[in-house]
């Protein structure tokens, strides 16, 4: 689907490779595609690759050599998911992560064709893993700083249920986390606060 499923490649006469990509006044979707994109064929060629996957890996397109398949580890994985669609019983095969120069690369490879090519796809994820981890650092910081807090803290929809309760606010109110998550405010709130 999506950007991959715009771009159709083979082999023309076993010769050149001939892409129809999505082309207008020299603008190709395939070329400045936000992923890195390459034609891999069963002979261990990169029989083409867009900038952008050009600039991931640090290698053009043309044939790898042994060393490149073996300590190289994106063109370790394309290998290894060329085998997997090569097997008569696979319908699908996984995306793999791995780890080049410093980058998180998402390396992923559909068949291309009868002629046992794979398209690959290279998307760089360093970014979207930072802001995970960024995300789970402050959710760790928050429920540190929540559990330890010498202050009652409790946390609510806007609606007015209770969704989170610190021990303190416990104690406080003299209700426990069962007998309020999922409630009103107003339960333990006197009627004549509530107006």
């Amino acid at each position: 689907g999506g950007v991959v499923g715009l771009i159709a490649a083979r082999f023309a006469d076993n010769v050149a490779l001939e892409l129809d990509a999505v082309e207008s006044a020299g603008f190709s979707v395939a070329a400045s595609a936000p992923v890195g994109l390459a034609l891999y064929t069963p002979r261990s060629i990169i029989a083409w690759a867009n900038p952008l996957f050009v600039n991931l890996v640090g290698r053009e397109a043309g044939p790898t050599t042994l060393n490149e398949r073996c300590d190289h580890p994106v063109f370790g994985v394309i290998e290894e998911l060329a085998e997997c669609w090569t097997a008569p019983q696979v319908r699908t095969v996984e995306p793999v992560v791995v780890l080049l120069r410093g980058r998180t690369l998402r390396v992923d490879a559909q068949p291309s064709g009868t002629g046992g090519d794979i398209l690959v796809s290279l998307q760089d994820i360093s970014d979207q893993i930072e802001a995970s981890a960024s995300r789970v650092r402050a959710e760790a910081t928050f429920a540190a700083a929540f559990d330890h807090s010498p202050a009652g803290i409790a946390v609510l929809t806007l609606s007015g249920l209770f969704t989170q309760i610190n021990p303190v606010f416990m104690s406080i109110v003299g209700y426990e986390e069962n007998d309020l998550l999922g409630k009103s405010f107003g339960k333990i709130t006197h009627p004549d606060d509530l107006a």
